[in-house]
């Protein structure tokens, strides 16, 4: 028998319930144990020619039936009840990890992956705590209070009973050392196979529109080929593991027969005694047989439970332990200050920031241009908190951002991402997500400043309508609308427009720049750009590029100074024409 550590500690709000079902599933191997001696008496008094009260028998073996059934439907309710408990407690645990670790786990990990774990290896423990462990637990009780009653016969009779039953339960613990590699092997297959098919499920546009799908399903035919191969790897040694179950449970029953019968014939046992022996100890290896059952289950879900343990003990970089979400950080002061600010994604491809310094006074604008890849958004994540600095220091106010105060901070900003995500609901609903204690009004002005509301008066349910999984009933354009909108909503002494307007065309950019005017007023902004307008209206730009500030100043200045800088704003200029 094979307990796994990590999943103990996992259920430890749910163990009282496991061990309820472990003594119910023990009580009704009890009454199985209790039939098995009642049907031996009776067969030795027949056999005997003894009179026997048939009723009385009838009536107590009926009884113990009708009362391990009860039994049996309770268990069932407390182990689901636990299973469930467990199950949900556990994807909560995962999703609040996962949250925290944020932007900076998840680049390089591939969603497809995340949701399995969350999903797929959560559901596989349901078999381990719901199966396995109950009757591990019932196995390890009524094989020993048979070996004992088995002893009080015979003393050699229970060394032997006890011999077999240790044997057997060996052998899950030696499989789960053979076939850990063949198992994980499995997951991993299954894994890749289910992010693939995510993956063309989310990029079906761009497949159909390249005529890729052909090629693509071929892809996941292979990988499928892939996952079936590794399955009947693991299938083959799992059927090992059977055989030599059933060899050491058959064996074991066979060497118990005629052991019980030698001594019989020795004089050791009488008849009744030699019944009981041979009907209590099939008893036990039927729940031998039953837990095999159950640890095949069981152990995918110790195997699935790995992933599940190396994201709970990932490192956080934004310790959530030690925040304190009611830590004052700069009062009335929002200004943003970087000093001496290196980063890196990982160490092997470089620093992506070189020493930025910089400061944004409280209600004035900075924009930050360069061309593709010179650092912009790295600035943006940093100062929302995605990342910690390697080297250097931002300070919001008064104090140093660092993970005590990161909860406080991500309170005071705003932020649209050139790749805003607009989740599977209303349009209500996503809006509201800058703000959840807004009113209806408060959403219906929002959208009005962000240039949406009559689009989506004009939806087939208005602000009701469902928009799709990440916002595909809509363009572009309406999903950075809809993302703006958030951001009027929230209201954030900070602001943070990553591309903000790239989405937006000539029209609705004029429109929502004279809302943004106004959303901006005494407050602190960082805005990566690409619109020269956008630029002019910055008090200070600040030039990025391979990681380095070359230049800083105002639109004015910079123009006057930088060929640099003229070149980028030659760029800009060519776009918007």
């Amino acid at each position: 028998m094979y307990i796994n550590k990590f999943l103990w500690q996992l259920a430890s709000e749910n163990r009282k319930k496991i061990a309820i079902v472990g003594i119910l599933d023990f009580t009704i191997a009890f009454m199985d144990v209790l039939i098995a001696v009642i049907s031996a008496g009776f067969l030795t008094t027949v056999m005997c020619k003894n009179k026997v009260n048939i009723p009385v028998i009838i009536a107590s073996l009926f009884g113990i039936v009708c009362l391990r059934y009860i039994l049996a439907k309770f268990r069932a309710q407390r182990i689901f009840e636990a299973s469930e408990g467990i199950k949900k407690n556990l994807r909560q645990n995962l999703m609040n990890k996962l949250l925290i670790l944020g932007p900076a786990y998840m680049t390089d990990k591939r969603t497809g992956d995340l949701v399995s774990t969350v999903w797929s290896k959560v559901e596989w423990l349901n078999h381990y705590y719901g199966k396995y462990i109950p009757a591990a637990l019932a196995t390890i009780l009524n094989s020993t209070v048979i070996s004992i009653l088995v002893w009080s016969f015979d003393s050699t009779m229970g060394i032997v009973c006890a011999v077999v039953v240790l044997a057997v339960l060996i052998v899950p613990i030696v499989y789960c050392f053979v076939a850990s590699d063949s198992g994980a092997k499995e997951w991993e297959e299954s894994t890749k196979y289910y992010s693939d098919c995510l993956d063309g499920l989310q990029g079906i546009l761009t497949l159909k529109a390249l005529n890729a799908n052909g090629k693509y399903c071929e892809e996941i035919h292979d990988q499928g080929e892939k996952l079936r191969k590794s399955s009947m790897k693991h299938l083959n040694e799992m059927l090992i593991e059977n055989g030599a179950f059933e060899f050491l449970s058959y064996l074991g029953n066979g060497i118990l027969i005629i052991v019980s019968a030698v001594r019989y014939m020795d004089g050791k046992l009488d008849m009744q005694e030699l019944a009981v022996i041979l009907f209590v100890t099939q008893v036990c290896f039927k729940y031998l047989t039953d837990m095999l059952t159950a640890w095949h289950m069981g152990y995918k879900g110790i195997l699935a439970s790995k992933e599940i343990s190396c994201i709970l003990n990932e490192k956080e970089l934004l310790n959530s332990r030690n925040r304190q979400p009611n830590l004052p950080i700069c009062g009335s002061d929002f200004s943003v200050r970087f000093e001496d600010v290196h980063f890196a994604y990982n160490k092997e491809e470089g620093e992506v920031l070189k020493g930025i310094s910089f400061e944004i006074p409280t209600g004035t604008t900075m924009a930050i241009v360069g061309k593709s890849g010179s650092g912009k958004s790295t600035i943006a994540h940093l100062l929302a908190g995605f990342y910690l600095t390697e080297h250097g220091k931002i300070h919001v106010g008064n104090a140093e951002l660092s993970d005590k105060n990161i909860a406080e901070v991500q309170n005071h900003i705003a932020a649209v991402w050139q790749d805003s995500y607009i989740f599977y609901g209303s349009c209500m609903d996503n809006i509201r997500i800058g703000n959840p204690n807004a009113s209806d009004e408060e959403v219906y002005q929002a959208a009005k400043k962000a240039n949406i509301h009559d689009f989506i008066l004009q939806l087939e349910n208005g602000y009701d309508t469902i928009l799709g999984e990440r916002g595909l009933r809509v363009s572009g354009g309406e999903r950075q609308r809809i993302a703006i909108a958030r951001a009027f909503l929230r209201n954030s002494p900070i602001i943070i427009f990553d591309e903000a307007t790239s989405a937006l065309d000539g029209g609705n950019e004029k429109e929502i720049q004279a809302g943004f005017e106004e959303l901006k007023k005494g407050k602190t902004v960082l805005t990566i750009a690409h619109r020269l307008e956008t630029i002019q209206n910055a008090e200070q730009v600040c030039m990025i590029e391979k990681g380095n500030i070359i230049g800083m100043g105002t639109h004015e200045y910079l123009e006057k100074t930088s060929m640099e800088y003229r070149r980028l704003m030659g760029i800009q200029k060519g776009r918007v024409s």
